[in-house]
């Protein structure tokens, strides 16, 4: 599965590269619209739903008087928050880059022996994403795109994981846009697959005319 995905992703990134050449060689500077400068900065804010073997719960324990001693652990995403880079290669096509810190809790319940009660600690992880961009209906006001791309996501081990999504920026002015959308993620843990999805919103603010 976790070959069948990075080929897929590479086909589709190289398909989206030969696209993108062919039409910046028969494209012309940018005579107006909506996000028409040559970069862009922003910053996204946004909440993590977790799938798969690593948010189920699980029990490690023994038996005890008869009863159970032990601990219930269950693994959950929280808020995210990041800043982002893009680079426009023409009106259809982009590169771009996040650097996004995701946050997340285990709850724990002990129970058995003098000891009981239900509590949780917190943990976060670092992504580092590269993605390619395609805007289906550049320069409008509504502008949606699709998005996809590899990923480093680090919480003391680095793992690779790829990432796809889309989403639609609103322009309240040519070059300051609010973004939103919704991105899944599949992190190529031991074991098992990671995965999951994150909603965000946040503002991209252009600059630089190609």
């Amino acid at each position: 599965m976790r070959k069948l995905c990075i080929w897929f992703l590479l086909i589709l990134v190289l398909f989206m590269f030969n696209s993108a050449s062919a039409a910046t060689k028969t494209s012309h500077k940018s005579t107006g619209g909506f996000g028409t400068g040559k970069f862009a900065i922003g910053g996204n804010l946004g909440y993590s739903f977790g799938f798969g073997d690593a948010f189920k719960e699980y029990s490690w324990g023994y038996p005890y008087y008869g009863g159970w001693y032990g601990y219930k652990f269950q693994n959950k995403l929280g808020f995210s928050f990041g800043a982002k880079f893009k680079y426009r290669i023409n009106p259809k096509f982009s590169l771009g880059g996040i650097l996004e810190y995701q946050g997340g809790s285990v709850d724990i319940e002990h129970a058995g022996g003098f000891y009981g009660g239900d509590y949780s600690d917190s943990y976060h992880w670092t992504n580092l994403l590269t993605s390619v961009i395609y805007h289906l209906n550049p320069q409008q006001k509504n502008s949606y795109y699709l998005a996809g791309g590899l990923g480093l996501y680090m919480d003391g081990d680095t793992e690779i994981g790829i990432h796809m999504g889309g989403g639609v920026e609103h322009f309240f002015q040519p070059d300051l846009s609010l973004d939103g959308g919704a991105r899944f993620h599949i992190i190529f843990t031991s074991g098992d697959n990671t995965t999951y999805l994150n909603i965000y919103a946040g503002v991209n603010y252009y600059f630089g005319m190609y």
